[in-house]
């Protein structure tokens, strides 16, 4: 396979983790994985059982004329893991009860647990792999109650075992609900896929690799950054963009002990991200265990204590209160003015949070998305315009400590910077500012974009390269205006010289 990296498995043979086995450059292809399985997620809209995509106006699901479970096609029908299963559906006589193609349902919740069980019973090696997994039903049986509901998992093992009348067991059922729980993927619509090496790919909140899924429902994890051979390979599963105690809590709820040097560090990398500001000095509250919630909190400054939950209750407070203040807001401009105020003062409550703290990067990016998308903000004006500009700096040059390197979430602030900045251009040009300040910016607009496109060009999903690219091509053009611009007003001066 083009692009495929061969990587040392020591999560066989020495503690369990994959390292790389040579060094790699940003953007190097690190590991390529087919999905053992891939199927629709729990409690989702219905999507085709067969490629797994949602009915729209491009796709319309129908029931399989063979076992009643909706498909989109004649091909998806009679696909390979679908057939699987359709007999044993068949021969139940179990129809599926799914009248509303857009509206969530549980009705397909037992489905990628039986494909891996399934799976597991035909490959003797995939499922010795998959026993010495670790992870048992019963650590996360009680999560899943408060993430699904009471009756969710034993309505997919009564389901499986007995309602379709197969062979598989209640053990087998359950450790493959683990696995999916602990282990599966994102891909588009909703729908899970479930990776050979994943459980051997060590987890960081600042990793060296990024991922996305192919339409082929392959996996694909590139170098963030330069990675050295032998150097752990490491992901995130999570918001990369929330602090140790919100982010900790997403962790949680997918099952994920993060061991990272991130999560252990109170301090964020020095940051603050997660920290309180002290009122007596300028160091930062925070907890001394940021695993442990019960931690006492310290200034790093003045050494002074607080209660740990205390200062716990007061962010999430003010976390509460971020979002209602944006939620209350009679338009975006309220929304914008408020946000704009709240960052460059500080004041009353606020000044309990440092300048990097995660509620005012929120903040941040909420105005990044409001500017210029927002019927107070269409047109381009140089206020909000440089507004927006500074926010995606201070965003970006947050989450380069926090996160360095290539990132999705770092790449959608590029393409908004941009955005902005060929705004400003169109802008400058529009109010006649002089002709080498225009060309000097639109140097930079060009320069801003050399990263995200080096990016955004290995991606199978083209569209927002193209539209960077559309966007870069505006500041190109607007150059050879002004080259053009340069030389008219030349010709000018001749003439007149000539003239006199």
């Amino acid at each position: 396979m083009e692009g495929y990296c061969e990587f040392v498995k020591n999560a066989v043979l020495n503690k369990n983790v994959l390292s790389a086995n040579q060094d790699l450059d940003p953007g190097n292809v690190v590991l390529q994985l087919p999905a053992i399985v891939a199927g629709p997620g729990r409690g989702k809209l219905p999507v085709c059982v067969g490629c797994l995509h949602l009915f729209d106006k491009d796709v319309v699901l129908s029931p399989c004329t063979s076992c009643s479970w909706p498909v989109c096609s004649v091909e998806c029908e009679n696909d390979e893991t679908h057939k699987k299963e359709c007999d044993l559906l068949k021969s139940s006589g179990v129809k599926c009860q799914i009248i509303n193609f857009i509206e969530v349902t549980t009705a397909l919740d037992f489905l990628t647990p039986l494909r891996l069980v399934t799976k597991l019973a035909s490959d003797k090696k995939m499922k010795e792999k998959c026993n010495k997994i670790q992870g048992q039903y019963s650590d996360l049986k009680e999560r899943n109650v408060e993430e699904y509901g009471p009756n969710s998992d034993s309505e997919i093992i009564t389901f499986i075992n007995k309602t379709i009348k197969s062979s598989y067991g209640i053990e087998e059922i359950q450790r493959a609900i683990m696995i999916i729980e602990k282990y599966a993927m994102p891909l588009d619509c909703g729908a899970l896929g479930i990776y050979e090496d994943l459980p051997n790919i060590s987890h960081s909140c600042s990793p060296n690799t990024y991922f996305n899924s192919k339409s082929s429902k392959e996996i694909v994890y590139r170098a963030t950054k330069d990675i050295k051979n032998g150097e752990t390979i490491t992901y995130c599963k999570t918001d990369m963009t929330k602090c140790n105690l919100f982010r900790k809590r997403l962790l949680t709820k997918l099952c994920i002990s993060c061991e990272c040097d991130r999560c252990k560090d109170g301090t964020e990398y020095g940051t603050g991200f997660g920290s309180l500001q002290c009122q007596s000095c300028e160091g930062f509250i925070l907890s001394a265990d940021p695993r442990n919630i019960d931690a006492e909190w310290i200034c790093g400054g003045c050494n002074k204590k607080t209660n740990g939950r205390e200062c716990i209750d007061l962010l999430d407070a003010l976390n509460v209160k971020l979002i209602k203040l944006s939620e209350s807001a009679d338009d975006n401009k309220e929304t914008a003015t408020s946000f704009d105020q709240l960052l460059s003062r500080r004041d009353g409550e606020w000044k309990n949070l440092p300048s990097n703290s995660q509620l005012f990067l929120d903040m941040r990016y909420r105005l990044i998305f409001i500017y210029q998308y927002h019927r107070d903000f269409y047109h381009n004006r140089d206020d909000f315009l440089k507004a927006k500009m500074n926010h995606c700096y201070e965003w970006l040059n947050l989450a380069g400590k926090l996160f360095p390197g290539r990132s999705y979430a770092r790449v959608f602030i590029e393409f908004e910077l941009v955005n902005a900045a060929v705004g400003l251009m169109n802008w400058m040009r529009q109010n006649f500012l002089p002709t080498d300040e225009v060309n000097l910016f639109i140097a930079q607009i060009l320069k801003m974009g050399v990263e995200p496109v080096i990016m955004l060009v290995e991606e199978e999903d083209q569209s927002m390269n193209k539209a960077l690219k559309q966007l870069l091509q505006v500041a190109v053009e607007a150059r050879e205006v002004q080259k053009k611009r340069i030389l008219i007003n030349q010709w000018a001066d001749d003439d007149e010289e000539w003239y006199k």
